[in-house]
C-alpha cells in the first residue's frame, strides 16, 4: 500500500494529474464523481449554483493517524475501510464502470443510469462496491454501499463515509452554521476536552452545536455521539438560509463523529500552503460509534445500506428527515411572551411528488400541498400545532411518505 515520510515532501512542488471523471446531473443537482478514487468530487445544488462539499484547490498530503501514515486533502466525499484515521481505500486504485438499469436490473435500483465502483480492502480481504445514482427528479445523490467479505475468516472492520460539509457560496463553513445531529448527548475524547469543553454535553445546551463557537485551545477536535435518535445529520447556514445533510439507515451506520479545525482557523498545517483553507468540517457516519471501534463480517456474509447527500433550503435545520422530505417546525414567539402564534411547518421535499397532501394532528384537517418540487420549500402554518403533535405526508397514490412526532 502506499506508505509516504511526508518529512521529505516538496510542498512547493506541483504535479498536474488528469482523472477520469463522471459527470451526473438533472435539473436540480450536478454531481461530480472520481470513481476511480471512490470519491464523490462535488455536489452542487442547481437551484443555488453553490457546491456543498469541501475541496481543496490543490490536492495535497499530510501526516494522519493511520498505517500509511498520511491523508489526501482534496475534499469531497470518501469511504474508508478498514477503520483508523481515514483508514486505506481512499489512497487505492478502484475498479468502476457505468451501467445500465433499463432493462430491469438491480444494479441501479430503478434509475436509468448508475456509476458502480468497488475496491478489496487487502487487510482485511473485504470488498466494498459502491453505486451511485441520481434519479431525475430527485435533488440527491443516492449511494448504495455493500461490504462483502469472501474469504473463510472473520474481518475486523470499520467504515466510515467522510463528508465535508460547506453550505453556501463561500467553501467555507459560513459564521452562522449550525451542526444538525439529532442526538440527546454528546461525548468529547480526553485529548479534547481542553479545546472543547466537559467530556459529555447535552447537545440541546452546548456551544459545539455553532461553529461559532469552536474557539478554544487549538481551534480542532472532534465530538462524537452516545446514539443517533434518527438517520440523518447535517449542517445548515442560518445566514444564508442553506444546509446540506446526509440521510442513511441507522442500522447499519449509528456513528456520527464530527471533525473541525474550528472557528476561523488560521492554517491547516504551517509547511502546506497548497492548503487553500480549513474552514470547514468533516461529518462521518460509520458502522461504529468511535473510530477506534471495530466490529465483525462473518465468513461469506455482505452487508447493505443505502445513503443520501443532498442540499436543502428555508427550513432552519431539520427536525425529520428521510428519502422524500426533509422538516422542521418552529413558533416564533411574539413580544410578551406571547405562544399562541400558529407553528410553521416548513417541507423541503428530496424529490418531485405529485398530488401531496398533509395532516397535522389526530384532529386536523388534511389539506393538499399539490405538486411539489425540490426548488420551493412549501410552509404550513397552523395553531393547533403543539409538542407531540403528529405529521403525516401521502403522496398522490396514497402512499404514507412520512411521518414525524413535533419536537418545537
Amino acid at each position: 500500500m502506499p506508505h509516504l515520510n511526508v518529512s521529505q515532501v516538496n510542498f512547493q512542488d506541483t504535479i498536474n494529474v488528469t482523472h477520469s471523471a463522471v459527470v451526473m446531473e438533472n435539473k436540480y443537482l450536478k454531481v461530480v464523481l472520481l470513481p476511480a478514487m471512490g470519491r464523490v468530487y462535488r455536489i452542487v445544488d442547481l437551484v443555488t449554483g453553490h457546491d456543498i462539499l469541501w475541496k481543496n484547490a490543490i490536492a495535497s498530503p499530510n501526516g494522519a493517524n493511520n498505517d500509511l501514515g498520511w491523508w489526501l486533502w482534496i475534499g469531497g466525499i470518501e469511504y474508508t475501510l478498514p477503520g483508523q484515521e481515514h483508514g486505506f481505500t481512499w489512497a487505492l486504485d478502484w475498479q468502476w464502470k457505468i451501467s445500465s438499469g433499463i432493462h430491469g436490473t438491480k444494479n441501479c435500483h430503478g434509475h436509468a443510469t448508475c456509476v458502480i465502483t468497488s475496491i478489496t480492502e487487502p487487510t482485511t480481504g473485504i470488498v466494498e462496491t459502491l453505486t451511485f445514482s441520481l434519479g431525475n427528479t430527485a435533488i440527491s445523490l443516492t449511494t448504495d454501499v455493500e461490504l462483502e467479505n469472501p474469504s473463510n475468516t472473520t474481518a475486523m472492520y470499520a467504515h466510515w463515509t467522510n463528508v465535508p460539509f460547506v453550505p453556501g457560496p463561500t467553501n467555507t463553513l459560513p459564521d452562522s452554521t449550525e451542526f444538525i445531529i439529532p442526538t440527546t448527548s454528546i461525548h468529547i475524547d480526553p485529548r479534547w476536552v481542553n479545546n472543547l469543553g466537559n467530556g459529555t454535553q447535552v447537545w440541546t445546551t452546548s456551544p459545539l452545536r455553532f461553529i461559532k463557537n469552536w474557539v478554544n485551545g487549538t481551534l480542532m477536535g472532534d465530538l462524537t455521539t452516545n446514539g443517533l435518535e434518527n438517520g440523518y445529520f447535517g449542517v445548515y447556514s442560518h445566514k444564508d438560509q442553506e444546509g446540506a445533510a446526509r440521510i442513511f439507515e441507522t442500522m447499519q451506520t449509528p456513528g456520527c463523529d464530527t471533525w473541525s479545525y474550528g472557528f476561523h482557523p488560521p492554517s491547516c498545517f504551517p509547511q502546506n500552503t497548497n492548503i487553500s483553507n480549513c474552514r470547514y468540517a468533516e461529518m462521518w457516519g460509520g458502522t461504529v460509534t468511535h473510530l477506534e471501534k471495530l466490529r465483525p463480517l462473518q465468513p461469506k456474509k455482505r452487508i447493505h445500506w443505502t445513503e443520501q447527500v443532498q442540499p436543502y433550503r428555508g427550513t432552519r435545520g431539520i427536525c425529520f428527515a428521510n428519502k422524500y422530505v426533509i422538516a422542521n417546525v418552529w413558533r416564533d414567539i411574539n413580544g410578551g411572551g406571547n405562544d399562541s402564534a400558529g407553528a410553521t411547518v416548513a417541507l423541503s421535499f428530496n424529490v418531485e411528488l405529485l398530488g401531496t397532501k398533509i395532516l397535522i394532528g389526530a384532529r386536523g384537517l388534511l389539506r393538499e400541498l399539490g405538486d411539489v418540487s425540490p426548488r420551493n420549500v412549501v410552509y404550513v402554518t397552523d395553531t393547533m400545532v403543539v409538542k407531540g403533535s403528529h405529521i403525516w405526508i401521502w403522496n398522490s397514490l396514497n402512499v404514507l411518505v412520512a411521518t414525524f412526532a413535533v419536537k418545537i
